[in-house]
């Protein structure tokens, strides 16, 4: 009998001593909580706002979901609806059930995403963690300009949406509506501007090749004052018809000289010529190569597609 006493004397003390351990923070894995001490954890959080472009890397990551939402629509593409379903066949046929298409359905989550970590850095980032001044900055003006790009794709294709400029709960997210498209343009603007602000030029580490520069920011400030300045159409779209076509020129001068233009077309998307003197901001891909996709800011469109 004392055995079993003692057995379940043992027992009984290891489950109350286990009580106060349960209420600890994860000390073995990371959380938002414990992640973000120096600037490391920063660099590497930033870098996961840019994979948030590559969400679907195999299937509907940003490149592609530019090509299947625009040009298959257009005349520029012939995209027959026979033979077995494809995603791109309501798109193409302009259905009414396009809510429900895995396409829109990345298009709102990869972004969301995105904005999602974009917050989180800004939310975070101190001067604590992050003592250097120009690298600070610098994590800001990125996720700044993450940030608007995000906002600006979601606003180029569903209008009205959700402003989230801070890190929101589950339950605070269901309370927060749609915001009007001007309100949206107003955060894509701020963020751009305070981006073209603390962004550098330029990198010279080959390990920073594809970082958003103030270039790449005032180039997207200027397709978004060219974009609000279209035509309304009577929607809730992205033309607002503000005529902003000075303020965007304006940007694209200062472009003018920094870049310059391939000897051929095709040059600027060859495998082996990456990051040429046409590109302006892109996506780097490390198994494939890096192409100016349709989603890229080049010199001979200087929009992307849209």
């Amino acid at each position: 009998m004392k055995p079993r006493y003692f057995l379940y004397l043992f027992f009984a003390a290891g489950i109350s001593a286990c009580t106060k351990d349960l209420d600890q923070s994860p000390i073995s894995n990371p959380s938002v909580d414990n992640f973000y001490r120096n600037t490391a954890d920063f660099q590497q959080a930033v870098n996961g706002i840019y994979q948030a472009l590559h969400a679907n890397p195999n299937l509907y990551d940003y490149a592609v979901r530019q090509f299947e939402l625009s040009e298959v629509r257009s005349d520029n593409v012939y995209s027959p609806g026979t033979g077995a379903p494809r995603d791109y066949v309501p798109v193409n046929n302009f259905d009414k059930t396009l809510a429900t298409n895995p396409y829109i359905i990345g298009l709102w989550n990869d972004n969301f995403n995105g904005i999602l970590r974009a917050n989180i850095v800004l939310d975070k980032l101190n001067p604590t963690a992050v003592p250097d001044n120009a690298t600070r900055d610098r994590f800001e003006g990125e996720a700044k300009f993450l940030r608007a790009f995000f906002y600006f794709d979601l606003v180029r294709w569903v209008g009205k949406v959700p402003i989230f400029d801070h890190v929101a709960t589950p339950e605070e997210a269901l309370t927060i509506p749609r915001s009007s498209v001007s309100d949206v343009y107003n955060l894509i603007i701020s963020d751009l501007q305070t981006a073209i602000s603390k962004l550098p030029t330029s990198y010279t580490a080959a390990a920073d090749r594809g970082r958003a520069t103030s270039y790449a920011a005032k180039a997207i400030l200027a397709l978004v004052y060219l974009t609000r300045s279209g035509p309304t159409y009577n929607i809730e779209g992205p033309g607002m018809g503000t005529t902003e076509y000075p303020q965007a020129l304006t940007l694209l001068n200062d472009l003018i000289g920094k870049f310059s233009l391939q000897a051929t077309y095709a040059s600027v998307f060859s495998y082996t010529n990456k990051n040429n003197s046409e590109i302006i901001f892109d996506m780097q891909n490390l198994d494939l190569g890096k192409l100016c996709h349709p989603h890229s800011l080049c010199v001979p469109s200087g929009i992307p597609l849209a």
